[in-house]
């Protein structure tokens, strides 16, 4: 169990890069972005989301050397909503000190006519696949798979990808309003690991949005995935399983209390070292 848990977005990223794999129990808070006003640079929290863990990762990573200027960074949010906090930060926009980010490369598949629908972030996302709500199983993975491949290929190198797998996807989540049954959440989570790890681009997961009583279980399954095909044996499974069906629920109270409450639950992060990376 050594180096199992992790408790900061720089170390989560930091065992991507180590051992090729990394999921966070939580994190992605993607609407999250920052304001520019009274010549004071704020975080500005959105959609449940408190802080831009993704971007603060990066930004850590750059300051310590293990990034530079010119690594590429991949975001692929699949959460059922557009992130348009991570977009707005990466295009500049929070702060008239600062120009779009170049390095950063955004594929984002989301639900067009729910929450935000910010016009703006569409402008940085660099592969924009918006979906009509109802969207089914077939036409969401054929879609993915049509574009997933693309969009990496048009980036030099990669350094590491931040995987948004939300499962406000599924079919009987009342927020997602897509239609994707808990087979094709399981198939789009293996479809976007073997691609990377057959690319040999380090990924850091993280959970996002899910708003059922059968989430915890979708992200068993797909944790579970990744331990069997890439990692640990299936033993481990259900202690995932137990350890997802507690965290998840705490991770959304904590979001609802503090900033430092919700960052003290929602690092809690696995890392599994993925073969041949």
């Amino acid at each position: 169990w050594r180096n199992i848990f992790c408790n900061t977005p720089r170390r989560l990223s930091d065992t991507a890069l180590k051992t090729g794999i990394a999921i966070d129990l939580s994190g992605g808070y993607h609407h999250a972005s920052r304001d520019w006003a009274l010549l004071t640079l704020r975080e500005r929290g959105s959609g449940f989301c408190v802080y831009a863990d993704i971007a603060i990762s990066i930004a850590s990573f750059r300051q310590s050397g293990q990034l530079t200027a010119a690594d590429s960074i991949a975001i692929i949010d699949l959460d059922a909503h557009q992130g348009n906090g991570l977009a707005r930060i990466f295009a500049g926009v929070a702060s008239p000190l600062e120009n779009r980010d170049r390095t950063v490369h955004i594929l984002d598949m989301y639900n067009l006519d729910i929450y935000p629908q910010d016009r703006l972030a569409i402008d940085r996302i660099d592969r924009d696949l918006p979906l009509a709500s109802g969207t089914r199983s077939d036409e969401y993975l054929d879609k993915l798979q049509q574009y997933l491949p693309s969009f990496l290929s048009q980036i030099y190198r990669p350094k590491i990808v931040f995987y948004n797998a939300g499962t406000d996807i599924y079919e009987d989540d009342p927020i997602g309003r897509l239609k994707i049954s808990a087979e094709g959440i399981l198939a789009r989570d293996r479809l976007v690991f073997q691609t990377l790890v057959t690319a040999r681009i380090p990924v850091v997961m993280v959970l996002s949005g899910g708003y059922t009583s059968e989430s915890y279980q979708l992200v068993a399954r797909s944790v579970g995935e990744v331990w069997e095909t890439w990692g640990w044996d299936r033993a481990i499974y259900e202690i995932i399983l137990v350890m997802c069906r507690s965290f998840c629920c705490l991770s959304f109270l904590a979001s609802c209390v503090s900033t430092r409450l919700f960052n003290l639950l929602s690092t809690i992060t696995f890392n599994v070292r993925a073969s041949g990376l």
